[in-house]
């Protein structure tokens, strides 16, 4: 499965693209037309193993911008919607909320929660990939639809159950714009714009 990310929403079992989808921007109501500042935006990870990965004007070109996904552990399923245009459909399974998944750059990156920190604010970063709980990826549900998220293995332990992707200005005084987003974890918060993306099952 391949997958890309930004911000007008998609992401492929063959070649995937993840793309953000809240209406963060002008108040918008979301889905695949939302734009930052007139741009689509998309998922990218660095040029080196361990660099954060930033948002960037979405072009089916980038390596860096196309992900395989999976393979994905077989307890629930996932339906994407066959519009393009809606969230992912997530049936739980008998022990976990949604499938997870690796998401893997053709630049041979991962997308990692950096250094395993369960917080808020933490970074995600493109790094080598290991199969372990912070590079598992599930996808949605009934009480986060649009969401990503990492599954915090430790349970209450660690304060917080489930860590969301959501993008975050990168400049001063917190404002989107197209020239200035990243992306972090922050706790999971059903229907918060900044923490929701479109899957897409299209072929690129």
């Amino acid at each position: 499965m391949t997958t890309r990310f930004g911000t007008d929403g998609r992401l492929i079992d063959r070649a995937a693209v993840l793309w953000f989808a809240g209406g963060v921007v002008g108040g918008g109501a979301g889905g695949r037309d939302q734009m930052i500042d007139g741009v689509a935006m998309c998922i990218e990870t660095g040029d080196k193993v361990g660099d954060r990965v930033s948002m960037k004007k979405c072009d089916e070109s980038t390596p860096n911008q196309l992900f395989k996904m999976g393979p994905c552990s077989t307890d629930g399923t996932i339906t994407l919607d066959p519009t393009r245009n809606g969230f992912a459909k997530v049936a739980p399974g008998n022990f976990t909320y949604s499938p997870y998944c690796p998401l893997q750059a053709r630049s041979q990156q991962c997308l990692d929660l950096d250094r395993e920190q369960i917080k808020g604010g933490t970074a995600i970063l493109g790094y080598h990939c290991a199969m372990r709980w912070n590079q598992l990826f599930g996808f949605g549900g009934a009480d986060k639809p649009g969401a990503v998220y990492i599954n915090n293995p430790f349970g209450a332990n660690a304060g917080v159950k489930q860590l969301c992707l959501e993008t975050k200005p990168t400049g001063g005084g917190g404002v989107f714009s197209s020239a200035n987003l990243g992306v972090v974890v922050q706790a999971c918060k059903g229907g918060k714009a900044e923490q929701q993306w479109i899957v897409d099952d299209g072929t690129l």
